[in-house]
């Protein structure tokens, strides 16, 4: 059976959903190619401040049977869309489907978070 290639954006804290999502379809046999950026992370207010999470999540990933890459990419400049896709297709090739967990926001929790720009 040829095991599905996803592309995961958004998986550098491992109590992050990305992470989570990460590890569940590699567990049951996905092919995993994931993003994330330490940047963002770092900045935002209120985050514990630990780059090196993402390695952990790789490591759990790693765990299971699948082809794996990673990139460290600011998905919020348009030229790197294609520099994501390239990447991934030549670590696992064509790719099945993406599930964008990558998100902006200056909210540092739920209760901050308004309908106003």
């Amino acid at each position: 059976m040829l095991k599905k290639n996803v592309i995961i954006t958004g998986v550098s804290r491992k109590c992050g959903i990305g992470a989570a999502i990460a590890i569940r379809l590699a567990s049951i046999g996905y092919n995993i190619f994931i993003t994330y950026f330490r940047k963002y992370d770092n900045d935002m207010p209120g985050w514990k401040k630990d780059d090196t999470e993402v390695y952990a999540i790789i490591k759990e990933v790693k765990k299971y049977p699948i082809k794996f890459g990673s990139l460290e990419l600011d998905l919020s400049i348009a030229d790197n869309l294609p520099v994501l896709f390239d990447n991934a297709e030549n670590k696992l090739g064509p790719i099945y489907g993406i599930i964008n967990n990558a998100a902006f926001s200056i909210d540092p929790d739920i209760n901050t978070i308004s309908a106003e720009l």
